[in-house]
């Protein structure tokens, strides 16, 4: 308890000092200020207009080191829900928290679109559709909030269905190779430190190229269309300007064991090369998809995803507020946790016979 004081304190002096030394350089600097000890990101509140306007990059900044100085830690919030029991067994001290509260006994939807709360809104949505899924667009920028029901008091952990922007339906690119960056909220509150930023990771895939092999005539080139066909490949051949035919093969989604015996017995790889003929790793893209992102600890300080106590409320106003990146919501999930099996349990579970296939990676 006394340490989490002390590094509050130290990081209000490093803030404060940080804004007293550079305060010219915070006002007209464009990106996000940092600070760590904890983890603080700070961005320009919609509607700043530089050192003339009101809301200003200092200003934000002050805002957001009251906010964590004000903000339990989670081992705190917990505290105030849980019995708590201590023993130290060969010198190793051992906290265990054992919930107050009952878990929710149905799972609450938030709808991302029939639920928005205009008045705690300012950022500017709007309604996409992505992959064929209606959501709702919103920008790396501002607030969104939605209104939700809770029918009893009770503890949910909260899933958010997302889709990291990478393109509008335009065309137009509206990211750069950053995950995407949350400050979550509760009824404009906090509910403790280390979910106050979250962090939503993207999907990237491999910019692999097409296998090429040359064959020495017609006849061997249809040899391997035939055989690369049979292994599962997409492939075809074509006559290129040194007179030499080329089997051509995509690169699958999904390996087979036929696909595996058909390179190492041809040659066949999927790299693009350099003058000296050395494979060069691809590069890589991101690849939106929908996904589930479980509101946890980003430090991997707790193996288990956060646990919220929410109230019984007609009324409770769950926000997120852009840091970094566009994101489509689709709906916003409270529901009742689902404890992680110990490495026992699992084994436990596994078959007791060991396999006899050989699986190449």
């Amino acid at each position: 308890m006394n340490k989490n004081k002390t590094q509050r304190i130290l990081s209000l002096v490093l803030a404060l000092t940080f804004l007293l030394s550079g305060a010219t350089l915070a006002v007209s600097a464009e990106e996000n200020v940092l600070l760590t000890a904890p983890v603080l990101t700070v961005t320009p509140e919609a509607g700043t207009s530089g050192a003339s306007g009101t809301d200003s990059v200092t200003d934000a900044t002050i805002d957001d080191v009251r906010e964590i100085l004000d903000s339990d830690s989670y081992d705190e919030y917990r505290a105030d829900h849980c019995i708590v029991e201590t023993k130290v067994v060969d010198g190793v001290k051992t906290t265990t928290y054992t919930w107050r509260t009952e878990p929710g006994k149905e799972e609450i939807v938030i709808d991302a679109i029939a639920d928005l709360y205009a008045e705690g809104t300012d950022a500017a949505y709007k309604i996409e559709t992505y992959d064929g899924v209606e959501a709702l667009y919103t920008p790396s920028s501002g607030t969104v909030a939605w209104k939700v029901a809770i029918p009893e008091t009770a503890r949910y952990s909260i899933v958010i269905e997302y889709y990291a922007v990478h393109k509008t339906n335009d065309g137009t690119v509206v990211s750069k190779a950053t995950d995407v960056e949350r400050i979550f909220r509760v009824n404009s509150m906090v509910p403790f430190l280390e979910a106050r930023y979250l962090r939503l990771p993207k999907t990237y895939t491999n910019n692999y190229v097409d296998g090429v092999l040359m064959a020495k005539d017609a006849a061997e080139a249809a040899d391997l269309l035939a055989k690369a066909k049979a292994a599962g490949f997409e492939a075809m051949t074509e006559i290129r300007e040194d007179g030499m035919t080329y089997l051509l093969c995509q690169i699958p989604e999904v390996w087979t064991s036929d696909m595996q015996a058909f390179c190492q017995e041809t040659g066949l790889r999927f790299f693009t090369l350099d003058i000296d003929n050395n494979e060069i790793r691809p590069t890589i893209a991101q690849d939106p998809k929908w996904a589930t992102y479980e509101i946890r600890d980003g430090n991997g300080y707790y193996a288990e995803s956060f646990e919220f106590v929410f109230e019984k409320s007609d009324e409770t106003i769950v926000s997120l507020t852009g840091v970094n990146e566009p994101l489509a919501i689709k709906s916003i999930k409270l529901g009742p946790h689902t404890t992680l099996k110990t490495m026992v349990e699992t084994s436990a579970a596994q078959p007791k016979t060991a396999g006899t296939d050989k699986v190449l990676l």
